[in-house]
């Protein structure tokens, strides 16, 4: 019999205990252990990325369509509203609460 298909190792900060010969079990531990958990705003995330919406501020006055440049997943906003950055933009720096996104219609 092989060594390595019998030898267990731990591995990670907690010290998990996985056969090597249980590739398929590894990679899911891994891939757990790696990945950095979504906050709930990201979670419930209405839109994706490069969607276009129609961004209608809290004056209710019309922005204009605009592209969904990114997730703000910030750690900051304590209401776990989503919040996106939008293209183009001159305050790529400022993001947007979800309800005042709205999706756009299709053009035909």
């Amino acid at each position: 019999m092989e060594e390595d298909a019998v030898t267990t190792t731990k591995i990670g900060q907690r010290g998990k205990t996985i056969k090597k010969d249980n590739l398929l079990q590894w990679q899911t531990w891994l891939e757990q252990e790696l990945s950095p958990p979504l906050s709930d705003a990201l979670r419930s995330a209405k839109f994706k990325v490069r969607d276009v919406v129609e961004y209608i501020n809290e004056h209710e006055v019309h922005i204009g369509r605009r592209r969904i440049a990114a997730i703000d997943d910030s750690k900051e906003w304590s209401d776990n509203e989503p919040r996106y950055f939008l293209a183009p933009t001159d305050t790529p720096w400022y993001s947007v609460r979800e309800r005042y996104l709205h999706a756009a219609p299709s053009a035909h």
